[in-house]
């Protein structure tokens, strides 16, 4: 009675938590955006009533391959039209495995990659990525792009595989079509970084969950989603929200899940055990000071209560200016009680509107600002997709509708599941707690709308299922 209870619950949270997002993000990117939405949603609905019932089930399955290719192309054209020079994260990643590729070892800004060592993964799976390009003849820039397009296409198959053996041809292409559409996916093709690197590893972990509840469960199958699970905590930590999803969601289930669980589980931890000893004997970076540099969970909890929760600069440089992580976790408790103290009940709540806002609707998952780096070859479509362009508040009307609509989706699918109580579809209930996790994670932690890039496909699958929840929006078979 009680799992079922938290079965439950945990539905009920998350279309609350979501109908509270919609709510926020409507008010926050004004009428001309809503109006965009509303539009786009009028169209949904005469396409769903005039051409999918025509579709027959191969007629969709040949419909995803022809979109698929014109977006790969398209997309692929797009990202080295608009590529950058790389900056900030992005570009310290991007010359530490260019060091490695050429020195065996990072010696410049080792320090950084003390501080984050997802990033320091990222570029020791970079540098064997640029040697291959460069045997081909490519540059390490067009080298990581054509990286980058690769996971964000396979991404959208894993995703449209998994769809389709659940739920048909239809629902797959309108999980594909949202992707194809989302202006998150686009924007982020010229930039490889852990943002989009861990999202083939998000819908990997939903295709082998749905062949687990298929009913032929191979103990590869577990094992595979551990791995999967591994690589995308590696990456980044919110991509590793889908597998604890699936973890909680077969222990309320009992029953042969339970093996899956446990047998995925022991695979993540052996390989986070194997990490660790290789992170603290590996000749590529000098580990011996990475106490005295590491900076504590409670840094970022503490950077997360300035409004609206985002990097910030100054207290980044006030923690790396204390001498080791005893004292950064002493400063950041002092100006956690401060900041709290100083915001109230009611401005607290109104931090965290600020940061719900900033985490989903700040014009395309922050794609747009990354593009405001340095251009390589400055062009006419960088002043309509960069921040810094002189059309991008036309651009962003447009992203921020999508936004609406992907934020709308998902607040219906949680009170459709919600209303369905134990009947709730397994894989979608998975879905939305990951998400809710990863909401909630973000409300507390440092936030930038891209630390949700890598969980798009899943966002996408979502809100496609949720929008087809409305009258007349259901594909029909």
């Amino acid at each position: 009675m009680a799992l079922r209870c938290l079965y439950k619950l945990a539905l009920w949270a998350a279309a609350v938590f979501f109908a509270v997002v919609l709510a926020v993000c409507l008010v926050s990117v004004g009428p001309w955006s809503a109006m965009l939405a509303a539009a786009a949603l009028a169209a949904l609905f005469g396409v769903c009533r005039l051409v999918l019932p025509r579709l027959t089930e191969r007629g969709a399955r040949r419909a995803f391959w022809a979109l698929f290719v014109l977006f790969a192309l398209a997309a692929g054209a797009f990202a080295f039209a608009v590529r950058v020079e790389p900056a900030w994260d992005f570009g310290r990643v991007y010359h530490g495995a260019l060091e490695i590729t050429s020195s065996g070892a990072i010696r410049i800004d080792w320090q950084y990659f003390l501080e984050s060592n997802n990033n320091f993964f990222l570029a020791l799976v970079l540098a064997p990525v640029f040697i291959a390009g460069s045997l081909a003849g490519l540059s390490p820039l067009a080298s990581g792009i054509l990286f980058n397009l690769a996971a964000i296409d396979l991404s959208v198959l894993l995703l449209w595989a998994a769809a389709r053996r659940r739920w048909g041809e239809k629902w797959a292409l309108a999980a594909a079509l949202a992707c194809f559409c989302c202006a998150g996916l686009w924007l982020y093709g010229p930039i490889f970084y852990t943002d989009t690197l861990s999202m083939p590893f998000v819908s990997l972990d939903l295709y082998l969950a749905q062949r687990w509840s298929e009913g032929e469960r191979p103990p590869w199958l577990a094992a595979a989603l551990g791995l999967a699970a591994f690589l995308a905590f590696r990456l980044k930590p919110t991509a590793f929200c889908l597998y604890l999803a699936l973890a909680l969601l077969w222990l309320l289930r009992r029953g042969g899940a339970l093996r899956a669980a446990a047998l995925g589980l022991a695979v993540f931890a052996v390989c986070m055990a194997g990490w660790q000893v290789w992170l603290g004997h590996n000749p590529v970076l000098d580990t011996g000071p990475i106490e005295k540099y590491r900076l504590p969970p409670l840094h970022y909890v503490m950077m997360g209560l300035k409004n609206p929760g985002g990097y910030d600069e100054a207290d980044h440089l006030a923690s790396q200016a204390l001498p080791d992580a005893a004292a950064r976790t002493a400063h950041a408790k002092e100006e956690i009680a401060r900041r709290l103290a100083d915001y109230g009940p009611l401005g607290f709540l109104d931090h965290l509107r600020q940061k719900l806002a900033y985490t989903w609707a700040d014009g395309s998952y922050f794609g747009g600002h990354k593009l405001g780096i340095d251009p390589v070859a400055p062009g006419a479509l960088q002043q309509w997709v960069a921040d810094t362009g002189a059309h991008w508040p036309a651009f962003q009307r447009l992203v921020n509708a999508q936004q609406l609509l992907i934020c709308l989706g998902l607040a219906v699918c949680a009170f459709d599941q919600a209303r369905r109580g134990e009947k709730a579809d397994g894989l979608l209930w998975a879905a939305l707690v990951a998400l809710l996790g990863a909401g909630v994670f973000l409300l507390v932690w440092e936030t930038r709308s891209r630390y949700l890039v890598g969980l798009l496909p899943l966002i996408l699958c979502a809100a496609a299922r949720g929008l087809g929840a409305l009258p007349g929006l259901r594909p029909k078979k």
